[in-house]
């Protein structure tokens, strides 16, 4: 049923209506000025409102479809209409947060407006009778981290006995004692506020005149501590050879290198070669020995060698270059640590290319220890599984160069030893390490029949130096180190006498030392081995570099050469 407006309603809005110019077209209700149009009815109330009921549909027309197709259909609609429905479920939680902020932000404004025109009966404590957020809640958990100073009068820190508060901390301004506002009150703060800092101060840390057994504990916490932990620094690069050996000619020892973790040492063995005049410092030496004892101790005090060991070369023109060597254990040695006294080593090179054929090391028992050498850009190194089962691996702290004024004496060895889980010996420790010259100097040494010319001191004991242009030119070491030497020339040239060792450093008491001596000594015949390869491929280069080398003192021990010692056979 449609109510048409009346009359008058109709010309007081008649402006407003909209006329269409064209006949065609007619609005959805007919335009009409006569007052028969405004519907009657039997009474002046309200028309009633008639409740309509829906018809019920008509029946569903018959399908061929399934059952199950149909109910396949259904599932398959309702989750293409999932995704719709959770962002609606998603958008109705929204404002219900909105909603509860909004009453959240409503709640707290009145609360404030109503704190303000509180009666007197809940009038607000004084601050004297009502302890702030800060005093009521304990220091430690509002600052777990830091120590706590102690409200009692009879012990007080020594940072408020020295100094005042302001003295302290002489950038900001506290809030008065006066103003009734604290961080646990509920009313405004002052209208002064503007004048006092809110932000972190840093008070500069007293030393305390109060004795640490009176002084207060210090908080513990147990939150996560940020310790900072100074940055990876990057190693660095080692020196030039060049640099190294004339290190080595004032120090008489070469560096250790930092990234060694070295344990302390458990025992010392020093090297002895006997060396002729027929062979040179690259030839294989007929003998060689491992004592306890050092050059200058033996030479007074001989005592029987630790291991001595005897080489037997073979081929080399026709056949295969062939190395072999017997080590012998003192029998002291080896009844210590229950070892066989006697280990043997053969090495078979093939002549053209001089790759290894065969190598077996044999501690003296029916399983042998294979050992591979590797000779990398970075350095040298000598990896074997030894006889108690470990992985064990030779080192040296730079590689192997004679060229650009390099040297082989400027080289540190250590052996590794794998530990724990993980099978790299590199993670584990150090058991024992080498060096050429381990920079001794005897300061008991006797030189009998040597006179001091400064000091005419006769015999000099301890250090001495010699002058290696004038005959009989001696001082000692206190003359030396004294400000005035009226004896030295501007051609002298003055060397210490006392040479320093090659050592062998046993860090563990565990290892094995036959097992130590007989690996390293397969890790310098492979050393060895390179070097006269280096020489074969550019002798001109070699022998210049040996020549530089000899012109030093220890380099020319290195580089010896048999008509250095003439016909007569060298110390053993």
């Amino acid at each position: 049923m449609h109510h048409y407006p009346s009359a008058q309603q109709s010309k007081g809005h008649s402006s407003q209506h909209y006329q269409p110019t064209s006949n065609t077209y007619r609005g959805p209700y007919a335009q009409s000025n006569s007052e028969d149009a405004q519907p009657f009815y039997g009474t002046l109330s309200p028309a009633p409102i008639i409740a309509e009921l829906p018809a019920p549909l008509p029946p569903a027309p018959p399908s061929s479809t399934s059952e199950k197709q149909l109910t396949e259909d259904g599932q398959l609609a309702r989750k293409l209409s999932a995704p719709d429905q959770q962002s609606k479920d998603d958008e109705e939680l929204a404002q219900r947060l909105q909603y509860l902020e909004i009453q959240e932000a409503r709640s707290r404004c009145n609360s404030n407006v109503s704190q303000q025109q509180r009666p007197v009966s809940m009038a607000l404590p004084s601050p004297s009778h009502m302890r702030s957020l800060a005093q009521h809640r304990s220091s430690q958990s509002l600052r777990p981290h830091s120590q706590n100073i102690p409200m009692s009068t009879q012990i007080s820190p020594g940072i408020v006995q020295q100094q005042p508060t302001p003295l302290l901390r002489p950038h900001s301004q506290g809030l008065p004692s006066e103003v009734p506002w604290s961080p646990g009150s509920f009313g405004p703060p002052p209208q002064a506020q503007s004048r006092y800092s809110l932000l972190p101060e840093v008070v500069p840390s007293q030393t305390s005149d109060v004795p640490p057994s009176r002084r207060p504990l210090a908080a513990v916490s147990n939150l996560p501590e940020v310790v900072t932990h100074n940055l990876f620094q990057e190693v660095e690069p080692l020196p030039d050879p060049a640099s190294m050996a004339a290190y080595l000619e004032e120090n008489r020892q070469v560096p250790y290198p930092p990234q060694w973790r070295l344990h302390p040492v458990v025992k010392m063995y020093h090297a002895q070669t006997n060396i002729t005049s027929r062979r040179d410092w690259l030839d294989t030496p007929d003998s060689s020995a491992w004592l306890t004892q050092r050059r200058s101790e033996y030479s007074s005090n001989p005592s029987p060698a630790a291991f001595t060991f005897a080489f037997k070369t073979k081929g080399g023109s026709y056949r295969d270059p062939r190395l072999s060597w017997v080590m012998h254990s003192n029998l002291e040695e080896a009844k210590a640590k229950k070892r066989q006294p006697q280990w043997t080593y053969e090495l078979r090179l093939d002549l053209n290319s001089g790759m290894r054929k065969r190598e077996v090391l044999n501690p003296g028992g029916k399983t042998n220890i294979l050992t591979t050498y590797v000779h990398a850009s970075n350095y040298d190194s000598l990896r074997f599984v030894g006889n108690d089962r470990k992985a064990y691996l030779w080192v040296s702290h730079r590689p192997l160069d004679f060229a650009n004024s390099g040297r082989y004496d400027i080289l540190r060895h250590a052996l590794f030893v794998a530990t724990g889980n993980h099978p790299d010996p590199l993670y584990g420790d150090i058991v024992a390490d080498h060096t050429y010259w381990d920079g001794f100097i005897d300061e008991t040494e006797v030189h009998s029949g040597v006179i001091c010319i400064e000091c005419q001191t006769k015999p000099i004991v301890g250090q001495r130096w010699k002058c290696k242009t004038c005959p009989d030119h001696n001082i000692c070491g206190f003359c030396w180190i004294s400000a005035a030497k009226k004896s030295i020339e501007p051609t002298c040239r003055l060397v210490l006498t006392c040479l320093p060792d090659e050592t062998l450093y046993l860090r563990s008491a565990t290892v094995d030392p036959a097992l130590v001596v007989a690996s390293f000594q397969v890790l310098k015949d492979w050393q060895k081995h390179e070097l006269r390869r280096h020489k074969g491929r550019n002798p001109e280069t070699f022998l210049a570099n040996e020549e530089s080398a000899r012109e030093k003192d220890l380099g020319r021990l290195s580089c010896w050469r048999g008509s250095d010692l003439g016909a007569k056979p060298g110390p053993p």
